[in-house]
């Protein structure tokens, strides 16, 4: 007997060109090619994508930074992806159910709280790099 999904009433599953997007951005953080701080709401990114291009990635989390509850993408058109990883993000994994947007946003976040740095880690890789 199979499990029937748990609809998201926000927003319908990821496209595949929004799972490429989260590809490229796993991606070019597992390179170390996006760099990621740590701040208090969160955890951030900027990235160039051509002249007068910026694409700004983040992460919104749990005080503790533990837990992620959105992930964004935006360029200066706009928004271009938006994933949940709020009570039907938590539902989906407690199931056991495979949302292919909300993996590859759970693996991009596991790499992010490894790899982002706040002020002192910065200070300390600038110091270390002198």
């Amino acid at each position: 007997m199979s499990i029937p999904p748990i609809p998201n009433p926000t927003r319908p599953p990821l496209n595949p060109k929004e799972i490429d997007l989260l590809d490229k951005i796993i991606q070019k953080t597992k390179e170390k090619k996006i760099y990621w701080n740590k701040a208090k709401a969160g955890y951030s990114a900027q990235v160039s994508a051509g002249p007068s291009n910026l694409m700004k990635l983040e992460f919104l989390t749990s005080r503790d930074r533990e837990n992620w509850t959105q992930f964004i993408v935006q360029t200066e058109e706009g928004t271009v992806l938006t994933v949940d990883g709020t009570v039907n993000a938590f539902l989906l994994r407690l199931v056991g159910l495979s949302d292919p947007g909300l993996v590859k946003t759970m693996e991009l976040f596991a790499l992010v709280t490894r790899l982002g740095e706040g002020s002192v880690e910065r200070a300390i890789n600038a110091l270390e790099k002198l």
